[in-house]
This record gives structure tokens, C-alpha cells and sequence, in this order.
């Protein structure tokens, strides 16, 4: 994973990885010298804080225009946002059920497994 080219598949991977405390230096190199490789996916890469960047990608908080960008999260929801995401879903569904499902958009939502458990 560390050796491997810029992509948003790559991306997706990385942010997925809980990176321990001590070693958060040795990340943050890695992340100025991938993202001198890739302009387009440069500020992603760059981020401070992944969660907060995971949660936008697979729409847990609002998603902003440059995020939707990246379209689908293309992987399983990580394991450290499994329980976030269940949550946010069955929140969604017991405000307004009929809401949720119209508004969702099953080939650009990730997670739709789960989410289909809920409905």
C-alpha cells in the first residue's frame, strides 16, 4: 500500500488506516512525497484530519462539492466508521424513512449493504 501509485482506490485505502500516534511523523512525510506525485489528488492526500475526510466521502457529515468529486468510496465501510455509519443511516431512516430511500442513490452511495439491512 505505501509503495503503490496515487489513485482514488489508493486513497481510499490509506485513509482507511488508523496510523498510531507515534508514528504520525513518518506518515506525514509519506504524505508531502505522495502528494508532490499526483497534482489532482494532491489535497486529499494532504489532509489533517482522514476521518473527517472518510466521513465526508461516504456522506456521514455533509459533503462538499470537492469531495464528491472522488464519486464513490469505493471499498467497505472501514471498520473504525462501521458503527458511525449504521448509526447515521437508522437516524436517517427514523426521521423520515420515505425521504431516505427516495434520496438515496444506490450506485453512488457506498455501504449499501448495510444500509439495505436497516431499510
Amino acid at each position: 500500500m505505501w509503495f503503490d501509485p496515487p489513485s482514488v482506490h489508493h486513497l481510499a485505502q490509506w485513509l482507511s488506516i488508523q496510523v498510531p500516534h507515534t508514528y504520525k511523523p513518518f506518515e506525514r512525510i509519506w504524505q508531502n512525497q505522495i502528494s508532490e506525485n499526483d497534482s489532482d489528488l494532491a489535497e486529499y492526500y494532504r489532509t489533517h484530519d482522514k476521518l473527517q475526510l472518510l466521513r465526508q466521502w461516504m456522506g456521514i457529515i455533509k459533503t462538499p462539492a470537492k469531495v464528491k468529486i472522488l464519486g464513490r468510496y469505493p471499498l467497505p465501510i472501514p471498520k473504525v466508521l462501521v458503527n458511525e455509519f449504521r448509526n447515521f443511516w437508522e437516524y436517517q431512516f427514523l426521521r423520515d424513512r420515505s425521504k431516505a430511500l427516495d434520496e438515496l442513490a444506490p450506485n453512488q452511495q457506498c455501504g449499501m449493504e448495510q444500509i439495505a439491512s436497516l431499510a
